[in-house]
């Protein structure tokens, strides 16, 4: 082979690698407006922005991954799946697969076809067992199946790798309150609350609490009270006297003392805002003198929380923030003559040091 053919091919070698970097960016470039279009709503011209980038970069990740995400959006899960299967092909080993398993599996459950779901976030853990969204998500097809301890021990693993992620502490609260486990719920509930003050579902958190809080008290006549409580029933934890895992017995007899006192012609004046803070208040107060030698998941997560937040005083923060989401006039102005205060709280919550995997 003589030299000026040597010359020629590594011209054309250039240019083509040349060619495949420069298309490589004009795609991702129109993925970007693609994105855009995307969040302002506008899926048909989204869609279109992917197709050309695709073109000019048949097998761009970006590309495939974003299609896939906006077809979910408009609920074609069979598209979704085949351009997440060719993603999963053509890329096995790279990192953005994390975000294809959960658009995979989100449309096989679109398809109502939980197991399936379930099957793809497996594998997709298999391969990024920190991503806390793969875990949320099986813990959605699990619930969905009525697989609800399972469920719940994937929403655990969720925030134990993501303590801010609102929806699983949501799904913990509801699974929770469905077993009747009042302060299990009512402490997810919270912590929903401080990490989403605002919107739909946290006016629905701020509900929820109040209703659990109040829930073993019912007024008989004008003059008697009923407080209902369940005690510790487990035969070995009497026997042994010991407790069980997440047992906040006498926690749990507090909040129903405290809510009894609302029919106390002493608090009749006061607030729905006070009378939470008061309930509130009691809670972590007894889980602060109960700690003792209980332990077991929520003990060791959410209730340390709680505990140092009556500790640094911000039992009073906390309860007008969660009270945003109501339009509370009371809550309202607190939060707009106690701006500094706050703010203390809320540094203090983005700072806490949460229990990890």
């Amino acid at each position: 082979m003589n030299f000026k053919v040597i010359s020629v091919m590594l011209i054309l070698l250039f240019f083509g690698s040349f060619l495949f970097a420069q298309n490589k960016v004009e795609a991702e470039d129109l993925v970007r407006e693609g994105i855009v279009l995307h969040d302002n709503g506008d899926f048909g011209s989204s869609l279109s922005k992917y197709d050309k980038a695709l073109k000019l970069d048949k097998d761009n990740l970006f590309a495939l991954i974003e299609k896939g995400v906006t077809l979910l959006a408009m609920h074609k899960y069979e598209e979704t799946i085949k351009y997440s299967q060719k993603a999963i092909t053509t890329y096995p080993d790279d990192e953005g697969l994390s975000v294809v398993y959960v658009t995979y599996g989100n449309a096989a459950d679109g398809l109502k076809q939980s197991d399936r779901a379930i099957e793809i976030y497996d594998e997709g853990l298999a391969k990024f067992p920190q991503f806390y969204q793969l875990h949320y998500n099986k813990g959605v097809s699990l619930s969905n199946t009525g697989r609800l301890e399972e469920a719940l021990s994937s929403f655990k693993k969720a925030i134990l790798l993501n303590p801010n992620h609102a929806g699983s502490h949501y799904a913990i609260a509801r699974i929770s309150a469905f077993n009747n486990q009042r302060m299990c719920a009512l402490l997810a509930f919270w912590r929903c609350l401080s990490l989403e003050p605002e919107g739909s579902r946290a006016k629905e958190n701020l509900e929820n609490s109040i209703t659990l809080m109040n829930a073993n008290v019912k007024q008989a006549s004008r003059d008697s009270i009923i407080v209902y409580h369940m005690p510790e029933t487990n035969v070995d934890a009497l026997k042994n006297k010991k407790p069980t895992a997440d047992n906040f017995e006498l926690t749990d007899l507090m909040v129903s003392l405290e809510a009894a006192r609302d029919y106390d012609p002493q608090f009749k004046h006061e607030t729905e805002v006070q009378k939470y803070k008061r309930k509130l208040e009691s809670v972590c107060l007894s889980l602060i003198s109960t700690k003792g030698d209980n332990y077991g998941f929520f003990w060791e997560y959410y209730a340390p929380y709680f505990m140092e937040m009556q500790e640094k005083k911000f039992v009073e923060a906390f309860t007008h923030f969660a009270f945003i989401a109501s339009g509370d006039d009371e809550a309202i102005n607190w939060i707009n003559a106690n701006n500094a205060q706050l703010e203390s709280f809320l540094n203090w919550s983005v700072s806490f040091e949460w229990k990890a995997e």
